[in-house]
């Protein structure tokens, strides 16, 4: 066969290398469940001789062998591989770099269309790069987050995208999808939809992320015709002043935005505590409502955004920003 695992690779053991041959020959027999098992035993042989990059490689090869199929049990084969390379990345403590990314990149396309075999895998991708990526890594290696939200975007998963996007600083391609999904008629509103986004990164204590965000969605949307208010939906007149109360950390002026703002920030009931987390981050005030922890308020977020159509998957991990 063309792509024959290598035979020789230093540190290879004459028992593994057999276990090789006989994995090249399961696979050329097309036996599936024998081939799935050789992949796990050689995989575990590597991991407990501390060789992580072979048992990495090795389960790409397989997850991308399996997933390129059709067949149900192949699927799930590939499903497990693709997951066990993510196993072999923490553990080894692989670093997070362009060729780690765009292998997630290849496996996450080749798991769209395979059920719920991709949310476990970048549940533990993301876990990975909390520890193995660059800097500014506390929700995941804002490279990773960019990846994954691509592909949520590319199948249509638009919640998924979203959420990604939050942590991927990358404010111009989630404008640009938020856009989308806002003249594809599959969201309540086109103010509704930047202003979770806004709110959200504001609550991370991303002020710059979330002008970028606001500016590039205005100046791309087809519906606004201004890019400086007065806008003629009062929420994006909010989020202009809110930004500029946000940067300058202009207390009273945050204050008076809540309450002249506060018919239109009753559509979303999720807005209230998401500005009360906003107060006590950003203008450090004390909440009013003392209610709920990061991840309770994260959650009700998420049930909001799948309300808007595109996808109906939940957050992807975890958070607290505390």
């Amino acid at each position: 066969m063309a792509d024959r695992l290598d035979r020789n690779p230093p540190a290879k053991s004459a028992r593994v290398g057999r276990l090789l041959r006989k994995l090249d020959d399961s696979l050329e027999n097309g036996d599936v469940y024998e081939a799935h098992q050789l992949y796990r035993t050689i995989f575990f042989r590597y991991t407990s001789s501390l060789q992580y990059e072979d048992a990495a490689q090795l389960a790409f090869s397989g997850a991308s062998r399996f997933l390129s199929q059709e067949s149900v049990t192949s699927a799930s084969s590939g499903q497990e591989l693709a997951c066990m390379f993510m196993e072999a990345h923490s553990e080894g403590h692989l670093p997070v770099n362009t060729g780690s990314l765009e292998q997630i990149r290849k496996l996450l396309k080749l798991l769209g269309s395979k059920g719920d075999g991709r949310e476990p895998f970048v549940r533990l991708a993301v876990d990975w790069s909390k520890s193995c990526g660059g800097s500014n890594t506390k929700f995941g290696d804002p490279r990773l987050h960019r990846v994954v939200a691509s592909v949520c975007w590319q199948f249509r998963d638009f919640v998924s995208a979203q959420w990604h996007y939050l942590h991927a600083d990358s404010a111009e391609e989630c404008a640009a999808m938020l856009v989308e999904v806002s003249t594809s008629g599959q969201s309540k509103g086109l103010d509704i939809l930047i202003t979770h986004s806004v709110l959200h990164l504001l609550v991370l204590q991303k002020d710059q992320q979330a002008r970028m965000l606001f500016e590039n969605f205005v100046v791309a949307h087809p519906d606004v015709s201004t890019r400086h208010p007065p806008f003629l939906m009062p929420l994006l007149n909010f989020l202009w002043f809110l930004l500029i109360a946000s940067e300058q950390k202009l207390v009273n002026a945050f204050k008076v935005l809540r309450d002249k703002y506060s018919p239109s920030l009753q559509r979303e009931p999720s807005y209230d505590q998401c500005l009360d987390r906003i107060a006590e981050k950003v203008f450090g005030l004390q909440s009013a409502s003392g209610g709920g922890g990061m991840e309770e308020l994260l959650r009700k977020f998420t049930s909001s955004l799948s309300t808007t159509g595109g996808g109906t998957s939940a957050p992807l991990e975890d958070e607290d920003v505390d």
